[in-house]
């Protein structure tokens, strides 16, 4: 994290940062758990694109300006969701679920990276200064 940047975006990514680890661990656990003891909230379509998307927008927050870092982890981490699936009893990988996965965490970091971008144009001194003239 760099010290010249504003404090706002240090900010963002220090939540960007926990919001990743928990909703990566929250995803790891929720695709190995047996399908009786896993929450069932809506369609599998909408949890999977929901909390995906929760990830990749707080993955992009923890990792500005690392465009295909971001883009490569992501494709690799749904694809290992997948894979891992496979070795936990009554658990099955899906291409389906990877593209499925793969849209909604592309889908946060583009989010993320107009956050930072707003982010950034509002700490600048000078869009504050400009305005109260």
């Amino acid at each position: 994290m760099d010290r010249d940047r504003p404090w706002p975006l240090r900010v963002l990514e220090v939540l960007g940062r926990a919001g990743a680890v928990l909703t990566g661990v929250a995803i790891v656990v929720l695709s190995v758990v047996p399908p009786g003891l896993r929450p069932v909230v809506s369609s599998q379509g909408v949890e999977h694109s929901a909390i995906f998307l929760l990830f990749g927008l707080a993955f992009g927050l923890a990792l500005p300006r690392r465009i295909v870092l971001q883009a490569v982890a992501a494709l690799v981490f749904t694809g290992a969701v997948e894979l891992i699936q496979m070795l936990a009893p009554g658990r099955h990988a899906r291409w389906s679920d990877f593209v499925v996965d793969t849209l909604g965490v592309l889908a946060g970091l583009a989010l993320a990276a107009a956050m930072g971008r707003v982010a950034a144009r509002l700490a600048r001194p000078e869009s504050r200064s400009s305005g109260s003239a």
